[in-house]
């Protein structure tokens, strides 16, 4: 199973593709000198170019400049028009949602409550759509909803 579930070895076909043999990490200084974000952006066009079932992307910013994550909502918007594959995607990043080309109508957040958690459409959130009318980004608009309440008490004292 390669990167994002893929089955086959997409790494492998992009490393070959740039000239590049996959190996034991420990035994080729090549593979093993590349880093995350690389492998995982040589990773992301093999799932998305593929039709089929939805697709799910955790997270795919991680390891990435943030020159990079601002195309990845437009690479996705591309290749789903060609594949028309579902592409869901799941993201603490503000960059990714900075994409002009992203409607409210296509995020989705949760929204804890005293009766559980309603996932809920940015476009129905007037606070959020009202951010963007001003000309905030949807991630500008949105992420500081995303925050946790209660994240303070992630830190420790020593």
């Amino acid at each position: 199973m390669g990167p994002f579930g893929v089955d086959g070895d997409c790494t492998g076909a992009s490393l070959a593709a740039l000239g590049m043999e996959k190996g034991d990490s420990s035994s080729d200084p090549e593979y093993g000198d590349i880093s995350d974000g690389t492998l995982r952006l040589l990773g992301l066009p093999w799932p998305l170019a593929e039709p089929g079932g939805p697709l799910l992307l955790e997270e795919p910013e991680l390891s990435l400049h943030d020159a990079l994550v601002s195309r990845l909502a437009g690479l996705m918007a591309r290749m789903n028009r060609t594949t028309g594959r579902q592409v869901l995607v799941t993201t603490h990043s503000v960059t990714l949602l900075r994409d002009p080309g992203i409607d409210p109508s296509e995020i989705h957040l949760p929204d804890p409550g005293e009766d559980g958690t309603v996932v809920r459409s940015a476009a129905a959130l007037d606070n959020v759509v009202a951010l963007i009318e001003q000309g905030f980004s949807p991630g500008e608009a949105i992420m500081p909803r995303a925050a946790a309440s209660d994240a303070h008490q992630l830190l420790l004292s020593f």
